[in-house]
């Protein structure tokens, strides 16, 4: 839960560090040669380590229940998924995307902290930094300019509050 709370905010904080290394890869068309960039790389490695943290957590909260627990479990799983996809969309008016997605590293925190009272001490620190690193702003802003985008087709800028489409 520590790891997927970390990973969220973190995995943000590298891609926007990377600039428009990264923008390059998601709005070009994939070749061959995209397979070996190591930017690609580092941006699949990004993407894919929060979201197996947290399935792992899951998956490991599943296995742990016994008899109707687990659908239970399961169903609460899905009810929070269910909610996340509801209140996304109107969110996204009133923040910006990456610091929405950083802050879901806030709700791996809350949960330990329900689940785990001993583990308390370390999900208040972690999430008092990453309260702290919402604040500050700079590892989820996206340092880019339209000047920086190689993109083909419409560009999208990430640092407003919800999707605009610019020039």
């Amino acid at each position: 839960m520590l790891a997927s709370a970390l990973l969220l905010p973190g995995s943000l904080a590298v891609l926007f560090g990377l600039g428009p290394g990264v923008y390059r890869v998601a709005g070009s068309a994939p070749v061959v040669g995209d397979l070996i960039d190591p930017i690609l790389a580092l941006v699949i490695l990004c993407m894919l380590a929060p979201m197996l943290a947290l399935g792992s957590a899951i998956c490991l909260f599943l296995m742990r229940a016994k008899g109707d627990a687990i659908g239970r479990m399961y169903g609460a799983d899905l009810l929070g998924a269910t909610l996340g996809a509801v209140a996304v969309v109107p969110l996204m008016t009133l923040a910006p995307t990456p610091l929405i997605i950083a802050g879901a590293g806030l709700l791996p925190l809350i949960a330990l902290a329900l689940i785990a009272p001993p583990a308390r001490p370390a999900a208040g620190i972690v999430g008092a930094l990453l309260i702290a690193s919402f604040v500050w702003g700079a590892p989820t802003s996206c340092r880019s300019t339209s000047a920086t985008w190689k993109t083909r087709g419409p560009r999208r800028c990430c640092s407003s509050a919800g999707p605009r489409r610019r020039g």
